[in-house]
């Protein structure tokens, strides 16, 4: 590791005196600026996500342009990355989980490294609009991550240090065979317009010719501009429009299944939720074959807001008015509803396993893996978080603890 120079730009008002440069362990070749507003605390804004980088430190994203980096021991900001454009999802992949991609407002993404924590790639025109979800796919080991856009489209890249395109999976909430009749009759094309032009043979005779005669296809056209030219460089891809398709949103979510019963070869299992239409769907990704089916659709009674896979078959939908959803894969149904946080309008904002909770936490009482577990819970318009005992071998009863 080598020691480089976090250089602190102060505010421009009058009296406030330049601070001295903080010097910070980063690898070599990151420059960090710290502006006045990212030096404190906390975010000004919205955080979109966490990464833990190992047991002392950890990242945050948020939505006023920046990466922290804290440190537990001294609870305090190490140092802040500064971006460009609002972040809206924080993701960790790779072989090793050495990458973290972090996607940006405009639909472009970064691409960190989490040993060096430094920026080795930026993937631009990734998306149409913000990528709100980065999902690393544990079902090929974390050779590839998926991105989903405000628009519900979803793309499979590969995990590495300049990231490829696998597959692009349009519309990805929406059957389009269902919806195929409500699709309008595609306009015919236009037929092409041969170009003309009059030459004199040999015997001064004035003869028309078109522009594929022998003579243009050697080269001896007459220079005139042959319509437009393939555009150099990288090219945002727009998403077809599929009438009828439902409405996605930022709010929207994605996480990666593992179910066993859907446990194949070459294919991983993505849910998704939608907030405006109120499902929650499931989808089945082939990768070899580049497609995706959807296996089931869930009808939410309030808008979803938080997701999480509780167990096996069973998945927690946290949604508005501070519902807890408990949906069966198995059953096809919601099997029972938690109110968590009655409180809320706006919804759950988190449903998080704790890992190797503190005796401050757990008051001395077992958290064996499959007994009994934590969970932590929170909300958007409440300041307020609750743990909860959770049993994933007992039919996922939660229970108030903190």
């Amino acid at each position: 590791m080598e020691t480089a120079e976090v250089v602190s730009q102060t505010s421009s008002k009058a009296g406030k005196q330049p601070q001295e440069p903080i010097m910070t362990n980063m690898s070599e070749g990151a420059y960090v600026v710290e502006k006045d507003y990212k030096s404190e605390r906390t975010h000004q804004d919205q955080v979109c996500g966490v990464i833990l980088i190992n047991e002392q430190e950890f990242f945050t994203a948020s939505l006023d342009k920046s990466i922290k980096v804290w440190d537990k021991f001294s609870q305090g900001v190490s140092y802040t990355f500064e971006t460009v454009e609002a972040l809206y999802s924080l993701g960790r992949t790779g072989e090793h989980l050495e990458f973290m991609i972090v996607g940006h407002s405009d639909g472009n993404f970064l691409v960190y490294h989490m040993t060096g924590k430094n920026v080795m790639h930026e993937q631009v025109y990734a998306h149409e609009v913000e990528i709100i979800e980065t999902v690393s796919l544990k079902a090929f080991k974390n050779k590839y991550f998926a991105t989903r856009d405000a628009k519900g489209h979803v793309k499979i890249w590969s995990s590495n240090e300049h990231p490829d395109t696998v597959c692009t999976l349009f519309n990805f909430d929406a059957d389009a065979e269902a919806l195929a009749p409500l699709q309008p009759e595609p306009e015919p094309e236009p037929e092409p317009v041969k170009k003309t032009k009059i030459i004199q043979n040999d015997d001064g005779e004035d003869i028309e010719v078109t522009d594929n005669d022998d003579d243009d296809a050697e080269g001896e056209g007459d220079g005139e501009d042959d319509g437009p030219k393939k555009p150099v460089g990288p090219v945002r891809e727009f998403a077809p429009v599929l009438v009828g398709a439902p409405v996605a949103s930022v709010k929207d979510h994605m996480i990666e299944v593992q179910w066993k019963q859907r446990s194949v070869p070459s294919t991983c299992l993505l849910c998704i939720t939608n907030y405006e239409e109120k499902f929650t769907l499931l989808g089945l990704i082939e990768l070899k074959q580049r497609t995706r089916k959807i296996d089931k659709v869930f009808q939410n009674d309030e808008r979803p807001t938080a997701l999480f896979q509780a167990y096996d078959d069973i998945l927690f939908v946290g949604t508005e008015k501070g519902m807890i959803e408990v949906l069966s894969l198995e059953n096809d149904n919601c099997v029972k509803k938690i109110p968590a946080h009655e409180s809320s309008e706006a919804g759950i904002s988190v449903i998080q396993k704790l890992n190797a909770p503190g005796p401050l936490i757990t008051r001395g009482q077992e958290s064996a893996e499959g007994e009994t577990c934590f969970l932590i819970t929170g909300t958007f318009d409440r300041p307020e978080f609750k743990i909860w005992h959770w049993a994933p071998m007992k039919d996922c009863t939660l229970s108030p603890h903190i």
